[in-house]
């Protein structure tokens, strides 16, 4: 019998460090589980947005549309091979971005631009006011219903974005091949992307979304860059 007590001593002494052991694993697992509720929380901010972000996203996926459109009649009427090469570059930076404008405005709640580029308004350069910017949205706000007041550069609330061509000129674009297609493009492209370049702007200085405020900087800077190409261009014709 007194060979047995060392083995029951070892049996009890092991239970009770299992039984500590899983007494110290809960109580970590209590201390561990409210950081897990952290992670929504962190999120939230990405979502805030206000009118100055739908106009620039509703306004921005209406502009590039059409400078879209006017690059890809570069691929079958331009004779000249940068104007080719540039008007592709224009294609492949823009699609993306309507792609995430689009994904904001879904996710803000906000109603999607029409694909006909008459129909966009208002202009991109939203007059937003402190307390536009600052205050709770309203209703209409949260929807995303664009502002109607008129821009910087003298749009009212039905005009289209800013350096949009109208349909006469997009016409006389279609009709246009070879040298004059060129010298037409290169100057409709360049107005189109100067109109882009201040929707941008506004919406850096107005924005609330910080990742649209992001891609409005990257706008400006790409644009302003292809705007130099293009002015070299016309140098060289």
């Amino acid at each position: 019998m007194r060979n047995h007590r060392p083995l029951r001593c070892a049996a009890a002494t092991i239970a009770a460090v299992a039984a500590l052991s899983a007494g110290c694993t809960g109580n970590d697992d209590q201390r561990a589980a409210p950081t897990t509720s952290a992670g929504p929380t962190s999120a939230a901010p990405t979502t805030q947005h206000n009118t100055a972000d739908v106009t620039f996203a509703s306004n921005m996926i209406a502009h590039h549309r059409q400078a879209v459109e006017m690059a890809e009649l570069a691929g079958t009427r331009a004779s000249d091979p940068d104007v080719k090469e540039l008007s592709e570059k224009i294609k492949q930076a823009q699609q993306p971005e309507i792609e995430q404008l689009t994904t904001w405005l879904t996710q803000w709640g906000a109603t999607l631009p029409s694909a006909d580029p008459s129909s966009a308004t208002p202009s991109g350069e939203p007059a937003v006011t402190p307390t536009e910017e600052t205050a709770d949205p309203t209703p209409s706000e949260e929807m995303g219903s664009p502002s109607p007041s008129a821009s910087p550069d003298g749009h009212g609330g039905n005009a289209a974005p800013s350096g949009m061509m109208s349909e006469q000129e997009l016409r006389r674009l279609e009709d246009a091949s070879g040298a004059e297609f060129d010298k037409l493009f290169l100057e409709m492209m360049i107005r189109h992307h100067e109109g882009a370049v201040r929707m941008a702007t506004a919406e850096q200085q107005q924005g609330q979304h910080q990742a649209a405020k992001e891609l409005a900087r990257r706008i400006e800077t790409s644009q302003q860059d292809e705007i130099a190409q293009m002015e070299a261009l016309r140098t060289d014709d």
